[in-house]
């Protein structure tokens, strides 16, 4: 995650190291959450401006499954791909779900919805209970975010 004024003079060195190192590197948009330190658009830097910094020819690259991710090969053979949740909405192709810390299924990080799974597993696990909480959560799936302030803490919600 890139952010104004914190590490935003790291992509050509986190690029290079990726390089050097036969790695793929991922580029996630900062997402509004109740960890940042500051004023969430005040950080923000977009996909669009990261690419422009980096400076050189993109070859896309194809999909692979749904994830949310576009991948590209930079004119130096170097693999960066980009998640863009806030710039390039994809939730109609997301295909994830998240269970939380403390036992909710969330069908979305941008959404404070979350199925309880807890009854479904205590006292006694119930395998039709808890197939019947999956499918609801992924009924109430979004099709698209909505604009939030801030989403839950990452580290709570897997992300």
């Amino acid at each position: 995650v890139i952010m104004k004024e914190i590490n935003e003079n790291e992509i050509k060195p986190l690029l290079k190291f990726a390089k050097e190192n036969n790695f793929e590197i991922r580029f996630i948009e900062l997402m509004p959450n109740n960890n940042i330190n500051g004023n969430f658009k005040d950080l923000f830097i977009s996909t669009e401006e990261i690419k422009r910094r980096i400076d050189q020819n993109m070859i896309p690259r194809a999909k692979k499954g749904y994830g949310p991710e576009d991948t590209y090969i930079l004119e130096d053979g170097t693999k960066v791909g980009f998640i863009s949740a806030i710039t390039h909405n994809f939730c109609k192709t997301c295909n994830r779900i998240r269970i939380t810390s403390t036992g909710k299924l969330s069908p979305c990080l941008m959404s404070p919805i979350g199925i309880d799974l807890k009854p479904a597993l205590r006292p006694i696990k119930d395998k039709e209970k808890l197939h019947t909480l999956i499918q609801k959560a992924l009924f109430i799936k979004p099709k698209e975010h909505t604009e939030r302030d801030f989403i839950t803490n990452m580290s709570t919600i897997g992300g």
